[in-house]
Formats: C-alpha cells, structure tokens, sequence
C-alpha cells in the first residue's frame, strides 16, 4: 500500500491572471505536440470551466439572461 501512495501524483493549484496564462500556453504550444498538447488541453479546459458564467439548472437555464 505504501507503494500506490508513492505512485500518486501530487497536485497543486496556482493563481495566474490571463495574460499570463495565455504567455505560458504559448510556450507550451512551442514545443512538441506529443509532448504538450495534454497539458495545453487540461489547462485550457480547466480554465474555461472557471471563466464560464454559472447557468442556472432546469430546462429553460440556456435561456435565462444573467
């Protein structure tokens, strides 16, 4: 059991604004993409789904304006 624990990747969260996002995705994206491109993707998603407006639930949540 002590070995899994070992194996388990850590995890961190960092604070950056946009702009530097965007500098430290396009420096990914100078690199190999079969080397990138699965970083460029998590990041990118993850930082859609947290710029996303919160849309209500229910059937008529895509109409409502906010």
């Amino acid at each position: 059991m002590t070995e899994q624990l070992q194996q388990q990747e850590q995890t961190v969260t960092i604070t950056v604004t946009i702009n530097e996002l965007n500098t430290m995705i396009a420096g990914l994206d100078e690199l190999p993409h079969k080397f990138s491109r699965g970083l460029i993707d998590k990041v990118s998603n993850q930082a859609r789904e947290q710029l996303q407006p919160a849309q209500p639930n229910g059937p008529l949540g895509p109409k409502v304006v906010q």
